[in-house]
């Protein structure tokens, strides 16, 4: 889109996966992960893993489908698979978009643009750096709701 700016390829960019997404069992992920218009990543460069897995979780995790992980791909790289894609060489671009939202807040929000075929988001599955990133190093533990307030044993 004219006027639009887009990151340049030297960026770093973290896509939140769901439990659909990724099977860390058969270590599959699913080319769903990047399939569609409009595909949200954060950006490496403004906010690191540790701060953006939180914003994953408050985002995205939901009863019965929760955050299972991240995937890291460099600007670079989707823009060569829109590029050297065999069925339909496709133009990709990925434009920040901070969100501003009041309890939805992440100035590392950018979008891969435009509408990505099945096809073609297996190209970026195969791109992404490996192993993902696992939620699980980033979720802080439930309190244990038997300890109770310290104050309250005194």
């Amino acid at each position: 889109m004219a006027g639009e700016e887009k990151l340049g390829g030297e960026e770093e960019l973290l896509r939140a996966m769901l439990e659909t997404h990724w099977d860390k069992a058969q270590g599959r992920i699913s080319p769903s992960l990047f399939e569609g218009a409009d595909i949200s990543v954060s950006r490496l460069s403004i906010l690191n893993d540790r701060e953006l897995f939180p914003i994953f979780f408050r985002d995205l995790d939901k009863p019965g489908r929760l955050v299972a992980g991240a995937g890291q791909i460099s600007v670079a790289a989707i823009i060569d698979a829109g590029q050297s894609h065999a069925d339909k060489p496709t133009e990709l671009w990925v434009t920040p978009k901070p969100e501003t939202e009041i309890g939805k807040e992440n100035p590392a929000h950018a979008e891969i643009m435009p509408k990505i075929s099945r096809g073609l988001a297996r190209k970026l599955v195969a791109a992404l750096r490996h192993p993902p990133l696992d939620a699980s190093n980033y979720r802080v533990p439930a309190a244990d709701a038997t300890e109770g307030n310290e104050a309250e044993k005194a």
